[in-house]
């Protein structure tokens, strides 16, 4: 086989924004900055030029869909000739499938090379060659994602070696196409950006309230009445009520053939596409379109959702809807509606799965249905629950006759799972979790770390919505939560709603960067995943968007705000930045600020008659965020709506050779204290400690203050705070403990209270204490998993005499004596609590390496002792 593409355009100049070229320049030393980050990557001297003529080597069954991508790819913004050949030659890129099944990188993996020969890409499956092929296209300059060519530019690639493979199988985007339509054209576009980044499970929204979008020929009316509502721009769900009459010409429906189209698409991009029905909640355009199927006569009168308000009310014991927007579990007719729903859809998706969503269903109405209590009693049905657990078997058994297995929004746990279920964990972990445990598949798509509809930035910049995601927290997200069975876990999957989307760029802005974080999440190996090496790998793919037209959020670049009522009654402005390396900058002045305006260095009360707060970020001497205006009067409404901080003291000596480890402490609390309840003081030294002083704080946090420097006053206030359970205390460090003589009253009571722990022996007996009580199952070990860095003999020495050695989580009885000059630090942390107290209190024995900040498992161990110890 022989194809040629050749660009049909006329040469011209593409130039970069300068702010994109500030980005490249910034990136880091390394040429490889892939998302997402490969399994292994090999960097060698000198970098491999494309020829003007390109010839791919490749063949085989399947390997026409890599060809035709990377053909065009590479054809159109190098304005080069490209043409594929199956013959043996000398090529400039080779895909090879192997002929032996190498199991290192199983059926969607890769191996890649870049050398002064060419570039060859090795794989057991044509799926692994197209992943490879995007590793390629990322290697090339930014500007190969042109649509027009390109002429300033060295088409060339690093001399790399990679091997690389995925570590979940689904890693999943679902598109919301049911509140707003989108054209297939715009569903082909994402299916597109989510294929370069190895993103290969596409979940296709397809009905809700506001719209059916899929085409069944036994039911017309799905697609007549049921795709259409009334055109309305606003806040969704706050819409005033529609005229009678109004016409109804917003929406759309994708024919059979669409589906196919989309489908077939997919495919050649190795992407499964899953099909959502939602039911028996969020389907009124069903219900509307076919009343009979409703438990509620009045359905003869209702209308396709516009967005209008009062439609749902979410209330801590459950939703109460105004509207009934269910199928009915006890009509008949419904299951024979589903029926020929699932016969039509289930031909055009050869995806094993068909998603029937079961999420959010108002059940006030079934509760009044004289058919739903008939069907409880006839059951033996005892909740609401279990009458919708009752109506996903059914629904289940009508999936699996067409060849298929269903999945649900985690509700489907509720009232019994059915058999073959599998779970997609979206309200936290917890679904998920027991899902695993019962056996049944899971997806996990928590709102917490993968809802895309929710804000990446301040609300004073971003379409207002009820909830944040900010990339930082997306970046975090792992998809085999603590408790889970991990060989239940199929992968994860992020979530774009569409209620506040109304088009595909926004679409665009909404979904990236923070798909990245997914994709990283879902397709590197866990202890790959580097916040600070993910930052500049980002950057370099906003270069990548620029050039190909592609929106996307800048808001990891703006600061972070809160705002709180400070002791004092003041309005404190605490400002942070999601990433490192920028300044910000600010006025209240009303005019716009630059670097020479104040930097923001500590919390601001803003000047009695400011009615605006204006400020910006910078990198080094070149503007990088957005100008964000912020009233005050906004400011002091959002320190109101704020939940009571919860104050916590932090002590630290910050000197000597602990000044890295405090260092880097205090500005991780600094982190976590903007966007969490708890607010943190910080203090060098325990002059300011009284009694009255320690009452504004509920939590006491000793990073690193030895008791030999405690004034008597302050150990006394501290002991009562401690004992008599005014609030909790956190010790970090071996320091926290250490006298140089037994004879210190603090070192004295700190004895005591931990159990006689006497200056020569207590790390032993710490040591001894954690593995009795079995540390590792300690709240504050929650989510630490056992690749957390554990060494099976931990050894120390003070003024050259030694210690008894302790293994941590392990047998005490190894021992191991060494010179001072080969001290260790433990990296496992030994645990001990006092329960004879009123207050929470936890010892945490850690090294002081400011490097374990930089640990994500640190950091957990880190917030849950915070979490744990500000409980009473």
């Amino acid at each position: 086989m022989n194809r040629n593409f050749s660009s049909r355009k006329s040469l011209k100049k593409f130039f970069l924004a300068p702010v994109l070229l500030m980005l490249l320049g910034s990136a880091g030393k390394s040429q490889v900055k892939l998302i997402p980050e490969p399994v292994k990557v090999t960097e060698h001297p000198g970098r491999f030029t494309l020829p003007r003529q390109i010839t791919i080597q490749a063949a085989g069954t399947g390997i026409a869909p890599v060809t035709s991508f990377l053909g065009q790819k590479l054809a159109v913004a190098t304005g080069y000739t490209v043409k594929t050949t199956g013959k043996p030659s000398a090529a400039t890129i080779r895909l090879i499938l192997t002929t032996k099944n190498d199991p290192e990188i199983g059926k969607e993996g890769y191996h890649l090379t870049s050398s002064a020969a060419g570039i060859i890409i090795r794989a057991n499956q044509p799926a692994g060659l197209f992943y490879g092929a995007q590793t390629l296209v990322q290697l090339l300059p930014a500007e190969i994602e042109s649509h027009d060519p390109v002429n300033t530019v060295r088409w060339t690639v690093p001399h790399v070696s990679i091997t690389d493979y995925p570590r979940f199988e689904w890693r999943g985007l679902m598109f919301d196409v049911a509140r707003h339509f989108f054209s297939v054209q715009d569903v082909k576009a994402y299916i597109d950006q989510m294929s370069r980044y190895k993103l290969n499970l596409f979940h296709w929204h397809l009905t809700d309230d506001e719209g059916w979008r899929i085409e069944i020929k036994s039911l017309p009316n799905l697609t007549k009445k049921g795709a259409w509502n009334i055109p309305k721009v606003g806040k969704f769900g706050n819409f005033a009520p529609s005229e009678p009459g109004t016409p109804r010409t917003q929406g759309g429906f994708y024919t059979q053939e669409e589906i196919r189209e989309v489908v077939k698409y997919a495919q050649d991009r190795f992407i499964n596409v899953l099909p959502e029905v939602d039911v028996p909640g969020h389907s009124l355009a069903a219900v509307a379109s076919y009343p009979e199927i409703s438990c509620t006569p009045d359905a003869v009168n209702y209308q396709v959702s516009s967005g209008d308000a009062n439609f749902m009310d979410w209330k801590p014991d459950g939703i109460i809807a105004s509207i009934d927007n269910t199928i009915c579990p006890a009509n008949e007719k419904a299951y024979e509606f589903l029926d020929k729903v699932f016969s039509e859809m289930a031909p055009l998706f050869p995806f094993g799965y068909i998603h029937v969503g079961g999420d959010e269903c108002a059940k006030n109405f079934w509760e009044k249905s004289d058919a739903v209590k008939a069907l409880m009693q006839r059951e033996g049905l005892k909740s609401m629950h279990e009458v919708q657990s009752y109506f996903e078997k059914r629904v289940s058994a009508i999936v699996n006759s067409k060849g298929k297995k269903l999945i649900g929004w985690d509700e489907i746990l509720e009232g019994g799972l059915a058999p073959g279920a599998a779970v997609m964990s979206w309200r936290g972990e917890k679904g998920g979790v027991e899902a695993s445990i019962l056996k049944h598949d899971v997806v996990m798509s928590p709102t917490s770390f993968g809802y895309l509809d929710y804000m990446q930035g301040d609300p004073a910049t971003e379409p207002l919505i009820y909830a944040s995601l900010r990339l930082e927290k997306a970046y975090k997200f792992e998809p085999v939560p603590a408790g889970a069975d991990a060989k239940y876990i199929k992968g994860g999957q992020a979530n774009l709603w569409t209620e506040q989307v109304y088009n595909l760029r926004h679409a665009q802005y909404m979904t990236w960067p923070r798909a990245f974080a997914l994709s990283e999440s879902v397709w590197s190996p866990k202890e790959k995943k580097s916040w600070k090496s993910f930052i500049p790998r980002v950057e370099q793919q906003f270069a990548r968007f620029d050039a190909a037209e592609v929106k996307y959020s800048p808001a990891m670049y703006d600061p972070v705000i809160r705002s709180e009522v400070n002791p004092s009654g003041d309005l404190n402005i605490v400002l942070r930045t999601e990433i490192d390396g920028l300044d910000i900058y600010y006025s209240f002045d009303n005019t716009y600020p630059d670097r020479f305006y104040p930097k923001y260095t500590s919390p601001v009360v803003p000047p009695k008659d400011a009615t605006q707060m204006r400020m910006i970020t910078y990198r080094g001497k070149k503007p990088i965020g957005r100008m964000m205006t912020i009233p005050v009067k906004d400011l002091r409404t959002r320190a109101a709506n704020r939940e009571p901080r919860f104050r916590v003291l932090v002590l630290a000596e910050n000197g000597g050779h602990h000044e890295a480890y405090s260092a880097r402490a205090k500005e991780y609390l600094n982190k976590l204290g903007a966007d969490s309840s708890f607010s943190f003081v910080f203090i060098r030294n325990t002059k300011p400690v009284t009694e009255d002083y320690l009452k504004q704080f509920q939590l006491f946090i000793q990073l690193d203050y030895p008791p030999y420097a405690w004034t008597d006053s302050a150990a006394t206030a501290f002991q009562k705070y401690v004992t008599e359970g005014r609030g909790g205390w956190i010790g970090f460090h071996h320091a926290t403990l250490l006298g140089e003589f037994d004879g210190y009253p603090m070192w004295k009571w700190f004895s005591g209270f931990m159990g006689d722990i006497t200056y020569k022996n207590y790390i032993a007996t710490f040591a001894a204490a954690t593995v009795k009580n079995e540390a590792k199952d300690h709240p504050v070990m929650k989510g630490i998993p056992p690749s957390f860095p554990v060494r099976k003999e931990e050894w120390y020495t003070y003024n050259k005499s030694p210690r008894p050695n302790v293994t941590v989580l392990a047998s005490v009885n190894e021992a191991t004596y060494v010179p001072d000059s080969k001290i260790k630090m433990g990296d496992h942390p030994v645990i001990w609590t006092n329960p004879n107290v009123a207050a929470r209190n936890v010892y945490i024995f850690m090294g002081h390496s400011p490097d374990l900040f930089d640990n994500p498992d640190y950091l957990t161990l880190f917030k849950n002792a915070i979490s744990w110890a500000s409980k009473k």
